[in-house]
């Protein structure tokens, strides 16, 4: 799929690019960097130590794609996964872990105006695309006319697909302010068409069905998993091209029972 897409690259520039990034013969550019994060993490879960040559080819390569496709969520997945497998191997307490985790995303979430800032300096001008940085983006211009959606109908909703009808009546204005698609987030997707608290059942209840909570790391994987719900829309149609490595990954660490 790389070589098919580095291909028609080279034989028709306007096909394999959208709006100076590269997409391959996905749709987004967004797409082709998830679809090979599925890829990064099964790379690190059969791996252990990235010194090997083919441990080093995956990294690097995984690298080039994120480069091309500057896709910004991408990247920080492809982090926390590499966190996550460092942490996995080292040999201090569930406990630990979790209050690192938590730390790493308190100071993110803390401090949003230095992290900017280094980015910027550190990043590629096409990874870090401050202006939308600075605005927010369209993401969080949809967040913001869908949280008042559901607050008109918090508890019960505006009924099934209403978040589609909703952004498909207004593409036009959200397609000018830069954004495609629907919310991207599955929290807010739940809650527009049927309220909040239902929402949260669906989710949580789902983590349950995949018997997360019976896990030994679900501490570690309760918190990056529910974050990811927030910024994508998992479980609401189209499904993101990342679905597969979280449910992947949900099955995997939901395979490992507490131990008695």
């Amino acid at each position: 799929v790389i070589a098919i897409s580095i291909l028609s690259g080279v034989l028709h520039w306007p096909f394999a690019f959208l709006a100076g990034r590269f997409r391959g013969v996905f749709g987004n550019p967004n797409s082709i960097s998830h679809w090979w994060l599925l890829f990064f993490i099964l790379g690190l879960s059969g791996t252990h130590s990235l010194r090997r040559p083919r441990s080093l080819v995956l990294v690097t390569f995984t690298l080039v794609v994120l480069y091309w496709a500057a896709s910004r969520g991408a990247a920080l997945g492809c982090l926390g996964a590499l966190i996550g497998w460092m942490l996995f191997r080292f040999q201090v307490s569930t406990v630990f872990k979790t209050l690192f985790l938590l730390c790493i995303g308190g100071l993110f979430l803390g401090d949003q105006y230095s992290f900017r800032n280094h980015m910027e300096e550190i990043l590629p001008e096409h990874i870090v695309r401050a202006e939308t940085l600075e605005e927010g983006g369209g993401r969080f211009l949809a967040w913001e006319h869908a949280l008042e959606e559901i607050m008109d109908s918090p508890w019960v909703g505006h009924g099934g697909g209403y978040e589609e009808r909703f952004f498909d009546n207004s593409s036009s204005y959200f397609i000018k302010m830069n954004h495609q698609g629907l919310s991207h987030n599955s929290w807010i997707a739940f809650a527009m068409n049927f309220g909040i608290p239902l929402s949260i059942l669906l989710i949580m209840g789902l983590l349950v069905f995949l018997r997360l909570h019976e896990s030994q790391f679900w501490l570690i994987a309760l918190f990056p998993i529910v974050f990811s719900f927030s910024i994508e829309g998992y479980l609401t149609a189209p499904m993101s091209a990342i679905s597969p490595a979280l449910f992947f990954v949900g099955g995997f660490l939901g395979s490992f029972r507490a131990k008695k």
